[in-house]
């Protein structure tokens, strides 16, 4: 693997799940090419399914890894393919471009990998209750941050105020009018505009 690597040895343990063990983290820089990241990415999936029980079930060897120069509305990614048996975990590389190396992209790397476990057990996932357990047990939160900003914003009718956005042109952005959506804070219709 070709990632720009800097080892250091640290002792991890937590009182609810990490494998008390001293083991060597992979610290990777900050200047990494796609394939690069990509290699970075899954040495530290090894890395986090090694050291907490919660990803136990998790096979790195059966788990492709792979990068996206394209991804825009989330960092991470798990895609499992049933009939093929087949389960993926994909990064944004913009993600990485805008984080660096930091604990933002290791902690996108353990959410992916806590859908992978979901995946194995049930052959599903999600972001409810067992999610949450799990992501408790590895330091993660349930949704991961977002990287790029909102190409439309969506706004209440009535008081202005911002209530969401969209990466994306779609039925709610070009006529939010006709869609059942209100706004959470006065139950009013949606506005659009671009960002």
């Amino acid at each position: 693997m070709n990632a720009k690597l800097t080892d250091f040895t640290t002792a991890t343990a937590t009182a609810t799940d990490a494998r008390t063990q001293t083991t060597t983290e992979p610290m990777f820089d900050d200047d990494m090419t796609p394939a690069e990241f990509r290699d970075a990415c899954e040495q530290y999936a090894e890395y986090a399914v090694e050291q907490f029980d919660t990803f136990e079930p998790v096979d790195m060897d059966e788990v492709t890894v792979e990068v996206s120069q394209r991804m825009e509305r989330a960092a991470g990614k798990a895609i499992y393919k049933p009939i093929q048996d087949d389960l993926t975990i994909r990064f944004a590389v913009g993600a990485y471009e805008k984080w660096g190396w930091s604990d933002r992209m290791k902690s996108t790397i353990r959410h992916e990998l806590v859908h992978c476990v979901q995946y194995i057990k049930k052959g599903d996932a999600d972001h409810g209750i067992g999610f949450e357990m799990m992501a408790d047990k590895v330091d993660v939160t349930k949704y991961c941050d977002q990287f790029t900003d909102y190409k439309y914003i969506l706004m209440c009718s009535e008081c202005g105020d911002m209530v969401g956005g969209r990466h994306r042109k779609s039925k709610i952005v070009t006529d939010p009018e006709k869609t059942n959506y209100v706004s959470p804070c006065c139950r009013a219709t949606l506005e659009s505009r671009e960002a």
